[in-house]
């Protein structure tokens, strides 16, 4: 638990399967993020 929404970013903790776990603090899972001004990787550079 650390720092300030902001606004249009949304963040999740996702389970392998990619269900939504609860931001408890001990969840484990990766942290999925979305904002308008994200990309989904680096330009010609596909991973």
């Amino acid at each position: 638990r650390a720092g300030l929404p902001v606004p249009l970013v949304q963040m999740e903790i996702m389970d392998e399967s990619g269900r939504k776990l609860p931001h408890d603090g001990k969840s484990i899972g990766e942290v999925v993020t979305r904002a308008p001004w994200l990309t989904e990787g680096y330009f010609k550079k596909p991973k």
